[in-house]
């Protein structure tokens, strides 16, 4: 047989879907060490989180916290409440709900997250509900200090039993984010570099 251009293409691109074909059969089955990875993200179900229980979720949040930021994937919360406190976030985190239906109640009188010294922190599509309790002065739900490319978009901050908000020489920007019912300032930002409000 006559080797042409024709010929040559079309055994090139059945050739490469044979390929494409057993590189998918050949995949590795999940283990305890690897988690399904969806085009958004890690679904934090996957990593043994819970919701819509009454169990405080601090534990297993963290861990898949800590195990997507040292990835620099993001952690998807599906829709539901989960209970926590004082969750700290390393460089790379990436929170990201569904805007009116995740929801993280605090479980102590304690900020929700916290994050010292750590870049590149994304919270996208969460309610912040500090349920009124009352917080240390100066605290906020949210507390972040000495940051840079830190993004808060399209969450709710409700029931702040201090401040909402608490920023401390951070650059970043928070939008379509509405905080209710907070007992001080709504945002309170010291030191700032570059925060869009």
């Amino acid at each position: 047989m006559a080797i042409d251009r024709r010929n040559f293409i079309g055994a090139t691109a059945a050739t490469g879907a044979f390929a494409a074909t057993e590189a998918v059969a050949a995949t590795a089955p999940a283990t305890s060490t690897t988690v399904p990875v969806s085009g958004l993200g890690v679904e934090a179900i996957h990593l043994g989180v819970r919701f819509n229980g009454n169990e405080d979720q601090t534990e297993a949040l963290q861990r898949a916290i800590d195990r997507t930021a040292g990835a620099r994937l993001p952690l998807i919360l599906a829709p539901g409440v989960y209970r926590a406190r004082s969750l700290v976030l390393p460089t790379g985190t990436r929170l990201v709900g569904v805007p009116g239906a995740t929801r993280i109640v605090a479980t102590d009188n304690a900020p929700i997250v916290v994050a010292r010294e750590a870049d590149y922190i994304l919270l996208s599509g969460i309610i912040f509900d500090g349920s009124s309790k009352a917080l240390p002065d100066n605290s906020g739900l949210i507390q972040l200090a000495n940051g840079r490319g830190i993004a808060i978009r399209d969450c709710e901050v409700l029931g702040a039993g201090r401040n909402g908000i608490v920023l401390e020489g951070i650059e970043g920007e928070i939008t379509n984010t509405t905080i209710t019912g907070a007992l001080g300032a709504a945002i309170h930002a010291l030191d700032s570099r570059g925060l869009v409000i």
